[in-house]
């Protein structure tokens, strides 16, 4: 019976500290993914930037995807945005394709500097193409689409086939940040980056624009000018409102704090639960030799972690709190780092209690 016990709370103990591994490793990356993001945003914080938010109703969205290709409503609101505002927008371009791709504007790709690892950057006389559009990809897609190679691929605009040619390679983890979700980055590593020239903004169509107002930034501007812009957009059956880059980002910030505090908590917790159950082992520990098998619970625990966290990719629901995070570099050297020491931890403690409860012979 006391083996049995022994069995149960070993087994109990390893899955345990593979949960904490793995809890420990998703909120040390989730909180450098919220610290990359945030700091991603300084240019837009250091202005009284505002940033669009769709609003549209349900039928209001059936009556867009109805809308004809070449739309004279959509152009009206892109010729007001060009008379009255300074602003920016980009949507997802992606058609339907397995191949992700992202029309920006110039202003957005001033907004958010993209650094290419091959070729070059996109430039003003890109944004005036009409033929052979150039494009950025991803680093991911570097293989498929390399560094001059002519392609085409569906002109959401014209439901017509366009040809492009890759002008750049991305470094790789490039992206564009959110000011709503800092950890869900706009990662463009399987994205090809689609200028938006003037030959598209002749032929662009409403539900183009419904889908770039959740991107549309407004700069230099007030709440007067905000009011009336608003007011426009319901004129043209959007509904579509404005707030603050820096309100969104509060907002965000204090749901991601309070997250990454709910889960170093969790840690504790376990980590002391964890020690409880060790000390428990020891103490028990009389002809069965469970000095070296304690001290392999870290080892095997750390294994099923890594597991959980390969076969799962972060997905659980439990731990879908704040995101899913991004595999940077920084990331990668600070969660082995987390997992190091966390379990170096438990290995002192058991050191310590093996001094004060020694083997019996």
């Amino acid at each position: 019976m006391k083996r049995k016990n022994i069995f149960i709370v070993s087994i109990i103990t390893i899955i345990l500290v593979a949960f904490l591994n793995v809890l420990t490793v998703y909120t040390v990356s989730n909180g450098i993914s919220y610290w990359e993001g945030y700091s991603a945003l300084n240019k837009l914080r250091k202005q009284k930037v505002y940033l669009g938010n769709d609003q549209i109703t349900d039928n209001q969205d059936r009556l867009i995807t109805k809308s004809q290709v070449n739309n004279t409503k959509a152009k009206s609101i892109l010729n007001y945005l060009d008379k009255n505002y300074d602003y920016a927008i980009s949507w997802d371009a992606s058609n339907g394709s397995h191949v992700n791709a992202v029309t920006i504007d110039q202003k957005s790709l001033e907004m958010y500097p993209i650094k290419v690892a091959q070729g070059q950057n996109l430039k003003v006389r890109d944004f005036h193409r009409n033929k052979v559009i150039p494009v950025l990809v991803g680093s991911k897609l570097a293989k498929k689409y390399p560094l001059h190679h002519e392609f085409t691929y569906l002109d959401g605009s014209t439901g017509k086939r366009q040809s492009y040619q890759v002008a750049g390679i991305l470094t790789a983890s490039s992206s564009i940040p959110s000011p709503y979700l800092f950890q869900n980055q706009n990662y463009l590593d399987n994205t090809i980056i689609v200028p938006l020239t003037t030959y598209t903004r002749a032929h662009i169509n409403l539900p183009q624009i419904a889908n770039g107002v959740q991107n549309l930034l407004i700069f230099n501007t007030n709440q007067n000018q905000i009011f009336k812009l608003e007011k426009f957009f319901k004129s043209q059956d959007l509904n579509v409102k404005f707030y603050t880059v820096q309100s969104s980002i509060d907002q965000e910030a204090r749901i991601v704090k309070s997250a990454l505090i709910k889960l170093a908590v969790g840690i504790i917790i376990l980590l002391i639960v964890i020690v409880v159950l060790l000390k428990y082992l020891i103490r028990k520990d009389t002809k069965m030799q469970l000095k070296k098998f304690i001290s392999s619970l870290i080892g095997f625990g750390l294994l099923l972690g890594i597991l959980i966290e390969l076969v799962l990719g972060f997905s659980l629901p439990m731990l879908s709190i704040v995101g899913i995070p991004k595999w940077t570099s920084l990331n990668i050297i600070l969660s082995v780092l987390s997992i190091v020491l966390i379990n170096l931890l438990l290995a002192v403690i058991i050191t310590i209690f093996q001094g004060n409860n020694p083997q019996k012979q």
